[in-house]
């Protein structure tokens, strides 16, 4: 242990020698004491790469991000709005770049068609936390505000909220509400909901989205909740019988191409097919249930059972917790995934604590850094977070009772806008298998 603490202080040494240069900027609306810029896309074009900017209270338009570093902190996403009138886009990105979101309501236009969160081209890391993406009321028409990654190698959202529109008119998307290209990503925590389906007419119902959906990419779920859109409603054009049934529920989530999925839940984590569309009031029928999980690549799902999404009425079928489409599979749903938590607040010559619940017996270590960076441990395991410059603690068995608690001397401040990110890896004993907990995070 003493080993470690010389090593958190080189690390905090470390940390401050990197960020001291970064530059701090105000943005406000409002136009209040101190304040750099009223605009945040002007702010994103003028600060130089590297710069952190502070966000205050008030609405702001979308802006687009490439080949540059980043750090946007919002005050609170209460009240730091983004009106996705049109596409915020982030990347291309080389890989010497990273982007962090944090503390952000992106919130989707009510126009007739909405923009979203675009990620492309980054190669470099991209972290979105505590990013709540929702749309506006009644706007889910053709384009609801979603997220959609593409071609990108270093993604993680951390308690982020997806969310769709609890109130739709006629209209309806069937797309998904986080889709993934040919990338890598990461989600901890948060919630995701797939959009309802468009209302049934001339004799199709609009199917449910999915929460969501991935081609040719690599996917780690930690404790995330995620849940299908329904099936959009039935519909009587009467007398003419010109409407729809009730739509299909969408998945969860699906997997396609050679997509890998690797999920870790818990009692409390929810993931769940959406319900079929209920009947129309006089000719049509309601809508079958979504599947959980829809396995079409290789998917290794622990420490929970997804749930089907329910008829639309008596005379349809509810989904399957998992919905095969040629992948594979190995789900054990007793599992006990390692989870770690940050206890205690950074402050000058304070101690906090990395905390890890695992089985007994197991053994962990912890890696400490600033920098994103993913990397894969072994065929199966892919590194939710790990960060340069890097430290090690030993190995360290997990006790029989309580959890693994491993002390952080702060003998520095972290700089403006750097997150303290940390990880354990372990080492299951009974079957040899290397488990990640969920990243933990030291607020700024």
């Amino acid at each position: 242990m003493r080993t470690f603490l010389l090593l958190a202080a080189r690390f905090a040494l470390c940390a401050s020698a990197t960020s001291a240069s970064a530059q701090v900027f105000i943005v406000d609306a409002a136009g209040g004491p101190g304040a750099q810029f009223t605009s945040l896309p002007a702010a994103v074009a003028a600060v130089p790469s590297g710069a952190v900017l502070h966000v205050r209270a008030g609405t702001y338009a979308p802006f687009a991000l490439a080949q540059k570093s980043l750090v946007v902190l919002g005050e609170d996403p209460a009240t730091v709005v983004i009106d996705l009138a049109s596409d915020l886009v982030i990347g291309p990105l080389a890989a010497s770049h990273s982007v962090r979101l944090r503390h952000l309501t992106l919130r989707g236009s009510a126009l007739f068609v909405s923009g979203g969160l675009r990620i492309e081209g980054s190669q470099g890391p991209v972290a979105l936390e505590d990013l709540h993406l929702v749309s506006a009321s009644g706007s889910n028409l053709f384009a609801p505000a979603r997220l959609v990654i593409s071609d990108s190698v270093n993604t993680h959202l951390f308690g982020c909220q997806l969310l769709a529109d609890p109130s739709p008119v006629d209209g309806g998307s069937s797309a998904a509400q986080c889709a993934i290209t040919r990338s890598r990503v990461e989600i901890a925590s948060g919630r995701i909901e797939g959009h309802r389906g468009s209302r049934g007419s001339f004799g199709v119902g609009g199917p449910g989205g999915a929460g969501i959906q991935i081609q040719d990419s690599t996917l780690v779920l930690v404790d995330a909740n995620v849940v299908g859109g329904p099936g959009g409603p039935g519909y009587d054009l009467y007398p003419f019988h010109g409407g729809g049934p009730g739509g299909v529920g969408g998945a969860a989530i699906e997997l396609h191409g050679t997509s890998s999925l690797e999920f870790w839940g818990n009692p409390s984590t929810s993931v769940r097919g959406g319900d079929g569309g209920v009947p129309s009031p006089r000719v049509y029928p309601g809508g079958d249930g979504g599947d959980g999980i829809v396995v079409g690549a290789r998917a290794v799902v622990l420490g929970i059972t997804p749930q089907p999404g329910a008829p639309g009425d008596a005379q349809q079928s509810a989904g399957q917790a998992f919905g095969f489409a040629g992948g594979t599979l190995r789900h054990d749903p007793f599992a006990n995934a390692p989870r770690a938590r940050f206890v205690g607040v950074p402050a000058l010559g304070s101690t906090v604590f990395f905390e890890l619940e695992a089985p007994a017996g197991d053994y962990a270590l912890l890696l400490l850094g600033f920098e994103a960076l993913h990397a894969e441990l072994g065929d199966a395991v892919l590194g939710d977070l790990f960060t340069l410059p890097l430290f090690t603690t030993s190995a360290q068995l997990v006790p029989t009772s309580g959890p693994l608690a491993v002390p952080l001397f702060v003998n520095d401040l972290l700089p403006p806008g750097l997150a303290l990110y940390g990880q354990f890896v372990t080492l299951h004993v009974p079957t040899g298998e290397l488990r990640l907990s969920n990243t933990v995070l030291a607020p700024e």
